[in-house]
């Protein structure tokens, strides 16, 4: 189901703080795999599809 599916759709909540962790989680993990990618000689534009 979608948001708009819903009948009370804009009542719409979310918890920032899980959200922001998740995010900076994510982020963290992608600047660990660049550095990792960087070490073995590949670049951000060698990588792009």
């Amino acid at each position: 189901m979608y948001l708009h599916e819903k009948t009370d759709w804009w009542k719409f909540r979310y918890d920032n703080t899980l959200i922001m962790n998740t995010l900076a989680n994510v982020r963290m993990r992608q600047g660990q795999l660049l550095g990792v990618m960087s070490q073995l000689g590949l670049n951000q534009q060698q990588t792009k599809y």
